[in-house]
């Protein structure tokens, strides 16, 4: 018995032993295709990524965000062909060798557009659709190999499943220990597939990205918090409803709507755009990509799509074709406007346009690839041009007046604007030139300078201020009686205009003067000449002054008004002097002796200009004219009857001091009469 004992336990042994080891051969087997599996679900992933990249790379990038994304790009790129070189070692399968033919297709698109100018970079390249459409054929060839690997994994679980039930018969201390050691393996393979679950929900739930799964009819199942952010709807408002009854509205186009339940009733896979509504009824963009699944036995159970919000990008393509328009629509007018030439970073000339060609005399065909120094007229010096190449070779913006020499050696003017193109690399790939014909404008000044140096000498000579303004209304010149008149230099004075705000010009009554009424912009404007115009300026002292102007157009031999010229004097002593004569007589006549009130008027000078009987009864003045009564005297006289004449007289002192003031006071009289004082200036 004790050696039949030994024998079965040895037999029971060995027969464990031998478990034992099937069971760790299968379990090695069954790791590797976990990982095999692992290795082809990130295969996809990592597909479904450059995608993505090749996208944002092609439609959103900026410079700076263009090399990190390319960067990513290739990193990606690698670690996809060294995985595939991977499973290719570990599951040759005709599916997986099918797979290596697409993929290099597939990541020969990825390094074309990683390589690609950004020029090039926009929704219609060609790699990246290329890209698009190879990486279904990717996912479908990897979906393959991952079933067959799955079939395998399977088989394999039977026969382990098989082994543990003949090692439980064979001894159940056997078993705790060979289940010890089947056990540990098994939980560790499964703790790894709770933590890449836990990892591709935490990818389905902070993804930007909406993620719904629906049912082979198109009902949802399941749907991503992304979902819900863009949306707006739970899980639970949209599970059992199919997304287009919800989520499309009037502005969703019927052809798109009609395509993607097409796709859903033929269980294909579908790419596309279209206009979605929020459950608040707002409108956005999305890019949807919708792909069937399928089981073991190529039956469709589900469908999954992947959406991502664009608005943004729509609303970026919008404005890009907005902009694009616009400067189209600038170019245009520019080109019919203005005389335009594009040169390379030499100065060799690349384009000219007909306005170029019409004023140079020269044709297309002699320009392109010549340097601008054949326009040379020899009027600038070398440091204007010096000074020309260093601005734009900087990047900057110049602009100034170049004489140019025709093809026939006439001399013309051009009002010239540069500007340069910066490349990548932060220099100058081509100078944009602007330029305007300004030749007449240039004559018409040599004409102005010589009719200014024959008048010079007599308008220097008069007493009148004289002033000449060019058409643009700006002052040209002025003569030394303008400069005591107003009080300003000649350097003040000229290349001012009459809309200057520091003129301060008033009417007459007061009102303010606009820089399109005085006499010399009239003649200006109208070419009538003007005479006696009155107007207030106020000096920069602050002292106001009038002047009375006459004008005077100056025409060309057209006719034309090319300037105009004003000659004023100073008659501000006189207007004064006529206002003061108002001003009493005004006084005079408002004031009346039957007013209850005593009324007493005096100047800063201490002049006493009126006061009323009323006035010298209440003071007991009797008949005395105002002079005399307003004598020193006569004041002491008056404040010998009031109860504080120490204050009133400080009063009195404090108006004259201040006589901007307005006061009010009582004045006790010693007779018992009390008076209130009112003053005002």
């Amino acid at each position: 018995m004790i050696l039949a004992y030994i024998g079965g336990l040895i037999l029971i042994a060995l027969a464990s032993i031998g478990g034992y080891w099937l069971l760790t051969v299968n379990s090695q087997r069954l790791a590797q295709y976990d990982r095999l599996l692992n290795l082809t679900h990130q295969q996809q992933i990592r597909a479904q990524q450059i995608a993505l990249l090749a996208n944002e790379l092609a439609l959103f990038a900026d410079a700076s965000q263009a090399t990190s994304i390319r960067a990513e790009l290739h990193v990606l790129r690698d670690e996809l062909w060294r995985t595939h070189q991977r499973l290719l070692a570990d599951v040759p399968t005709d599916s997986l060798n099918r797979t290596t033919t697409v993929l290099e297709r597939f990541l020969t698109y990825v390094d074309n557009l990683t390589v690609a100018p950004p020029a090039l970079l926009n929704r219609n390249n060609t790699d990246l659709r290329a890209i698009q459409t190879n990486l279904i054929v990717v996912q479908s060839d990897l979906s393959a190999t991952s079933s067959i690997l799955l079939m395998q994994s399977q088989a394999l679980r039977d026969q382990i499943a098989f082994i543990q039930a003949g090692v439980v018969v064979l001894i159940l201390s056997l078993l705790i220990l060979g289940g010890v050691l089947i056990i540990r393996p098994y939980a560790r393979r499964a703790r790894q597939e709770a933590e890449q679950l836990r990892m591709l929900s935490l990818v389905a739930r902070y993804t930007d990205n909406a993620v719904i799964i629906t049912d082979r009819n198109g009902q949802v199942e399941w749907v991503n918090e992304g979902f819900t952010r863009i949306s707006g709807y739970t899980l639970d408002e949209v599970r059992g409803k199919k997304p287009g009854d919800f989520l499309q509205g009037p502005e969703t186009d019927q052809e798109t709507a009609v395509a993607l339940s097409q796709a859903i009733r033929n269980g294909e896979s579908i790419k596309t755009e279209i206009i979605n509504y929020t459950k608040d009824g707002q409108p956005y963009w999305l890019s949807l990509d919708i792909s069937p699944v399928y089981d073991e036995q190529h039956n469709l159970i589900r469908f999954i799509a992947i959406e991502s919000d664009i608005t943004h990008q729509k609303e970026m393509e919008r404005m890009l074709r907005s902009a694009l328009k616009e400067s189209r629509d600038i170019m245009n007018a520019l080109d019919q406007s203005a005389i335009l030439s594009i040169a390379d970073p030499e100065g060799r000339i690349l384009e000219v346009n007909e306005r170029f060609c019409a004023i140079t005399g020269y044709r297309p065909d002699e320009l392109i690839g010549k340097d601008h120094r054949i326009f040379k007229s020899g009027i600038h010096p070398p440091e204007f041009f010096a000074d020309l190449w260093t601005t734009i070779k900087a990047g900057r913006i110049w602009r100034n007046e170049i004489c140019n020499r025709a093809k026939d050696g006439h001399l013309f003017w051009v009002d010239t604007t540069i500007v340069p193109f910066i490349g990548d690399n932060g220099q100058p790939e081509r100078y944009l030139a602007v330029r305007f014909d300004i030749t007449g404008r240039k004559k018409s000044e040599e004409q102005l300078r010589a009719s200014e140096t024959r008048y010079r000498s007599v308008i220097t000579a008069m007493s009148e201020g004289i002033v000449v303004m060019n058409k643009a209304g700006v002052i040209e010149t002025c003569n030394a009686s303008t400069e005591r008149i107003l009080g300003l230099s000649y350097d003040q004075l000229v290349g001012r205009t009459s809309f200057d705000p520091r003129w301060e010009a008033i009417h007459e009554d007061g009102t303010p003067f606009p820089g399109e009424d005085p006499p010399i912009m009239v003649s200006l404007t109208t070419g009538r000449p003007q005479s006696d115009v009155v107007m207030g300026i106020r000096k920069p002292s602050g002292e106001l002054i009038w002047i009375s102007i006459n004008s005077q157009p100056l025409c060309d031999e057209h006719g034309n008004v090319y300037a105009a010229v004003a000659s004023f004097h100073d008659i501000t002593a006189r207007r004064n002097a006529e206002q003061e004569l108002r001003f009493q007589k005004t006084l005079l006549e408002c004031q009346t002796e039957a007013s209850p009130d005593g009324v007493l008027v005096v100047s800063p000078d201490r002049r006493c200009l009126y006061a009323n009987r009323r006035f010298r009864e209440m003071w007991k003045l009797g008949e005395l004219n105002v002079e005399q009564a307003m004598c020193a005297a006569s004041m002491e006289k008056i404040l010998e009857q009031v109860c504080d004449p120490e204050r009133v007289r400080n009063e009195i002192e404090e108006l004259y001091a201040h006589p901007h003031l307005t006061g009010k006071a009582e004045i006790e009289l010693k007779d018992g009469r009390t008076f209130e004082r009112y003053s005002a200036p």
